[in-house]
C-alpha cells in the first residue's frame, strides 16, 4: 500500500510544490496531490495546478479524511487554517503533518518578528529548500527544488 499525501499551498510558489509532486508521483510509490489556495496569486504569471480549493472543494475534504500525511508548503495555524476547518481533529489522530519552507521566517510573517519566532519553534517537522533560507531553520532538513529536467 503507498503512502497518501496531500500538500497543500497557499499559492502555487512558482510550481515548486506541483514538481514535487509530480517527482513524488513518478520515481515512488507515493500517491501525492496538491491543493492551491489560490492559483491566481500571481496575476498573469499562471503555473498549472491539481486541486483547486474554490473549484475542487468536496474532492480535497475528501481527500483530507483518507490521507497519511498532509504537507504544508506555507505557515499557517491548524486548528484556524484557511480551509475554515481545523486540520488537526478533520484529518484525524493517524495523520501526520509536515511544513516546507520556501522563503525566511521574516519574509513569511510579514515583518512581525513574534510570529517568525513561531514559525522557527513549530513543532512540526520541518523542510527547507536549500538555496539561502535553510539558515533560519536550525531544525528543518534541507531538501532539494526540484528541477524538471524533460520539461522545455
Amino acid at each position: 500500500m503507498s503512502i497518501r499525501v496531500l500538500h497543500i499551498a497557499l499559492t502555487p510558489l512558482a510550481g515548486s510544490p506541483l514538481r514535487i509532486v509530480n517527482a513524488l508521483n513518478h520515481h515512488t510509490d507515493v500517491r501525492a496531490r496538491l491543493l492551491v489556495l489560490n492559483p491566481a496569486a500571481y496575476g498573469s504569471r499562471t503555473f498549472a495546478s491539481d486541486l483547486i480549493w474554490k473549484r475542487d472543494r468536496d474532492e480535497s475534504l475528501a481527500l483530507l479524511t483518507n490521507v497519511d500525511i498532509v504537507h504544508l508548503h506555507h505557515f499557517f495555524d491548524l486548528e484556524n487554517s484557511p480551509l475554515e476547518i481545523n486540520l488537526r481533529t478533520f484529518c484525524g489522530s493517524r495523520t501526520r503533518f509536515i511544513r516546507q519552507f520556501h522563503s525566511t521566517p521574516l519574509t513569511i510573517a510579514r515583518g512581525d518578528t513574534l510570529k517568525a519566532e513561531k514559525i522557527v519553534r513549530s513543532e512540526i517537522p520541518q523542510l527547507v529548500i536549500s538555496q539561502y533560507p535553510e539558515r533560519f531553520f536550525p531544525k528543518a532538513r534541507l531538501v532539494p527544488n526540484i528541477v524538471p529536467l524533460e520539461d522545455s
